[in-house]
């Protein structure tokens, strides 16, 4: 099973195209544009995704910081 939190996922997280293909940009913006339920879907999806990982990010660093002043505690005493 695909860890979704760290994925890019077409047309749910992002939309994706060849960036070397004009068309295929093209063709990327009017979908866009033409289904804008589907562009809100896919900009919220993409925000809960980047407030998951920000927060997983902190979260983590929260964590070490912690287990840290642990070790130095049992060190100085």
């Amino acid at each position: 099973k695909i860890k979704r939190t760290h994925q890019i996922i077409k047309d749910e997280t992002a939309v994706l195209f060849d960036h070397y293909d004009e068309l295929s940009i093209y063709s990327c913006l009017q979908q866009l544009l033409d289904k804008r339920e589907n562009a809100k879907k896919i900009a919220k999806n993409a925000n809960f995704r980047v407030e998951y990982l920000k927060s997983a990010t902190f979260g983590n660093k929260w964590l070490e910081s912690q287990h840290f002043a642990a070790e130095e505690n049992k060190t100085s005493t």
